[in-house]
């Protein structure tokens, strides 16, 4: 029975053994394996493959040592180093494959081979890494749906937009609104009223009929200075020579200016002068002024030959006041500022069958401007202001200049 002990425990030694050897070989196989896959720090590649061979040298004359104190022969031995180093090239492998097979369904667009990998080429890692993050971006984008939400914050802003023009049109009509219950309560005789084109009622009231004498001088002081202007840029146009282009700027410049300052004393108001743009078939800023007869340097919105008021007013040759025709009106992207205006399609010069020119005067307070702008649209201002530039065209030849933008 010692004998059979004896031997068992020298199976059991021999076979922990073996097992030594072989755990050595994965050891070594991982360890040499891994650092090699580390990516392309080729020091750290030679560091990491250096202190898995030492590693192992250590285990083995360790193993060794104990060997002989258990008595192992010569004829184990030559079956355990075998064993250690195909256990370590098994091992080796085995990483390569995994993780190349790891590599192989990675979803990036490009690819590390195994030249790139045990040679460490940094340029082959750099594309990896570009092409993985660009790979996760995507992802990313796809899982979280990035395009549906920005579009949806793209529909938010439009609707706030939406939103904020609806309030500030809501006001303005609460406003008029309030004006109009002013006037029916302050007005004994509600049989008093303008007809402003086309079937636009605006009461009479005390006030009115007291400003009434003060809105006839305006306007006649008016008349009187932009004949005289008219008068004047015409004697300097004949005198000078100046290029017919710079003479029409020159005039629709003063005009914006005199029409700000004598009928409306420069009080929160805009005016501006459009042109005809033939290509676009709208009406583009030609000359805005605003304050004390200030440049007014931001855009004015170009209005189509058939939108809003500038398209009645070319049917009804008349000038037209938005708040008794805003119904047919185009907003732009500044009418939250402006909550009123008048809009006048010059009848004369014609290009095409349309109106050459526009002008147009913009209030921000309507309590301030709106009855002289409907004084202003009852008597046809645009008659008036028709009859100067009809003078201005006898030194400037609008036919000719036509030619040149039409």
């Amino acid at each position: 029975m010692p004998i059979v002990g004896e031997a068992s425990a020298k199976y059991r030694d021999l076979f922990l053994f073996i097992f030594a050897f072989i755990a050595i070989g994965v050891f070594l196989g991982s360890f040499i394996a891994i650092p090699l896959l580390i990516g392309d720090k080729k020091t750290l590649k030679g560091i990491g493959v250096g202190a898995a061979s030492t590693g192992g040298y250590f285990l083995i004359d360790a193993i060794f040592t104990y060997g002989e104190k258990l008595g192992v022969s010569n004829a184990d031995y030559q079956f355990l180093i075998p064993a250690t180093l195909f256990s370590t090239v098994i091992s080796f492998f085995i990483i390569i494959a995994v993780i190349f097979h790891i590599n192989k369904k990675d979803t990036a667009k490009y690819k590390l081979s195994i030249m790139d990998i045990f040679s460490g080429n940094k340029t082959a890692f750099d594309n990896y890494s570009k092409s993985k993050m660009m790979q996760i971006e995507a992802d990313l984008k796809s899982k979280l749906n990035i395009e549906k939400l920005e579009n949806r914050e793209r529909d938010v802003s439009r609707k706030e937009r939406e939103l904020e023009q609806k309030h500030t049109d809501l006001e303005c009509k609460y406003e008029k609104l309030s004006e109009i219950k002013d006037e029916v309560d302050s007005i004994a005789d509600k049989s008093h009223s303008l007809t402003i084109p086309l079937t636009f009622q605006y009461l009479l009231k005390k006030d009115f009929l007291d400003l009434l004498p003060r809105y006839v001088d305006t306007v006649a002081k008016f008349s009187h200075h932009t004949s005289i202007m008219t008068q004047d840029i015409i004697k300097h146009v004949e005198k000078t020579g100046l290029d017919k282009n710079k003479a029409v700027r020159l005039y629709f410049d003063t005009l914006c200016t005199y029409i700000g300052e004598y009928l409306f004393e420069w009080r929160d108001i805009r005016v501006h002068a459009r042109i005809l743009n033939k290509d676009s078939d709208k009406y583009e800023k030609i000359a805005a002024y605003h304050k004390k007869a200030e440049i007014y340097e931001n855009n004015i919105t170009p209005i189509g030959v058939t939108e809003g008021l500038i398209a009645k007013s070319i049917r009804e040759k008349r000038s037209l006041v938005y708040s008794a025709n805003s119904e047919e009106a185009k907003l732009t992207d500044n009418s939250h500022i402006w909550c009123d205006f008048m809009t006048i399609a010059v009848d004369k010069p014609v290009v095409h069958n349309r109106p050459l020119f526009t002008l147009g005067i913009s209030v921000k307070y309507p309590k301030d401007h709106q009855a002289m702008m409907y004084f202003l649209s009852y008597i046809k201002i645009e008659q008036l202001i028709q009859d100067q530039i009809m003078q201005f065209e006898s030194v400037v030849n609008f036919a000719k200049f036509i030619e040149d933008v039409a």
